[in-house]
C-alpha cells in the first residue's frame, strides 16, 4: 500500500512539473526597464581582473579586485519610457597587484559620492550620460582599475514579447571619450529567456547570453599617441523583476585579447591579455 501511494505520489509531481513547465513555456512576456519614479536601489558589485601584457620581452601580470556599492536613483521618466538615473558610488574597496605596485585603494576621494546622470531606454539602450559633479581623473591607479566605476549598463532587453526558449540578437556601439581620442565599443550577442525563476524575493526572467566585443580607437596619454585593438567572448546571465521592472542581478565574464600600439617619445606594440569577471547584485 505504501509504495502505491507513494508511486502515486510521484506520478502526480511529475504530472504537476509538466503543467507549470507548459504553462511558462506557452506564456509570452513583454520585458521592460519599468522602475517606479523616485525609487532608491542599492546594489553591490564585485570585478576581478587577471591581466597579461608583455613588454621589451617581459610578460608583467596585474591582478585586480574590487568591491563597490552604489545607489541608483530613478530621477525621471518620460513619456517614452525612457528612464533617467542618477547613479552613485557609496564605498569602493580595490586591490591592484602588479610589478608596479601593491595596494589597495578603499573609498577614493576621486570617486565616492560623485554621481552620474545615465538616461537609458526601457529596453536598456544608452541614450546619454553626464557628470553631475565635477571628478578628478584619480590617476594612473584609475586607469589601472580596470573600469570599475559607476557606469550604469543594462543588458538589452528583447523587442517584441518573447516566451522561454525564444533567443533574439542584437548589435550595440558605444563610443567612450578619451582625451586626445575616443574608444569604440562594439558588442554582438545573442540571448535566449532561459525560465522564470524566484530569486532574491522577485519573481524574475533569467536572460542568458553569449556575444563578443570589439575595441578599437586611440587616444594621449602622458604626451603619446596610444592605439587600442581588441576582440573576444563574453557571457553571461540577468535577471529581471517582471513586476517591478528592476535589474536584480546581472552576471558577466569576458576575454579580451588586444594589441596596444605606442607613438611618440618610444615606439613600441604590446599584446595584451584579461579575463574580466563581473556581478551586480540588487540588495534589499
Amino acid at each position: 500500500m505504501l509504495q502505491k501511494m507513494n508511486r502515486g505520489l510521484a506520478a502526480g509531481l511529475i504530472m504537476l512539473s509538466v503543467l507549470l513547465l507548459a504553462g511558462f513555456a506557452g506564456k509570452t512576456y513583454t520585458l521592460r526597464y519599468a522602475p517606479k519614479e523616485g525609487a532608491k536601489i542599492t546594489y553591490k558589485g564585485t570585478t576581478t581582473v587577471e591581466q597579461t601584457m608583455e613588454m621589451m620581452g617581459q610578460e608583467n601580470t596585474t591582478d585586480i579586485a574590487a568591491e563597490v556599492t552604489m545607489t541608483v536613483l530613478v530621477e525621471s521618466i518620460d513619456e517614452k519610457g525612457n528612464v533617467a538615473y542618477v547613479v552613485s558610488t557609496d564605498s569602493l574597496r580595490s586591490t591592484i597587484r602588479s610589478m608596479m605596485m601593491d595596494t589597495t585603494l578603499v573609498n577614493p576621494e576621486w570617486i565616492i559620492g560623485k554621481r552620474k546622470r545615465y538616461t537609458v531606454s526601457a529596453r536598456g539602450k544608452s541614450i546619454s550620460s553626464e557628470s553631475i559633479d565635477s571628478v578628478a581623473t584619480g590617476g594612473q591607479l584609475a586607469g589601472m582599475m580596470g573600469g570599475v566605476d559607476r557606469s550604469w549598463n543594462l543588458p538589452l532587453l528583447p523587442e517584441k514579447p518573447v516566451a522561454v526558449g525564444d533567443t533574439w540578437s542584437d548589435t550595440v556601439t558605444d563610443t567612450m571619450a578619451r582625451k586626445g581620442g575616443e574608444i569604440i565599443n562594439t558588442r554582438s550577442m545573442k540571448a535566449v529567456l532561459s525560465a522564470v525563476v524566484d530569486t532574491l524575493g522577485y519573481t524574475c526572467a533569467r536572460i542568458s547570453y553569449t556575444g563578443d566585443l570589439e575595441l578599437n580607437g586611440s587616444f594621449e596619454q602622458q604626451g603619446m599617441k596610444i592605439g587600442f585593438e581588441g576582440e573576444g567572448p563574453m557571457d553571461g546571465t540577468y535577471y529581471v523583476d517582471l513586476k517591478s521592472g528592476l535589474l536584480v542581478a546581472h552576471i558577466n565574464e569576458l576575454e579580451l585579447d588586444a594589441t596596444i600600439g605606442m607613438t611618440g617619445q618610444m615606439s613600441m606594440t604590446i599584446p595584451q591579455s584579461s579575463i574580466t569577471k563581473s556581478t551586480l547584485v540588487i540588495k534589499k
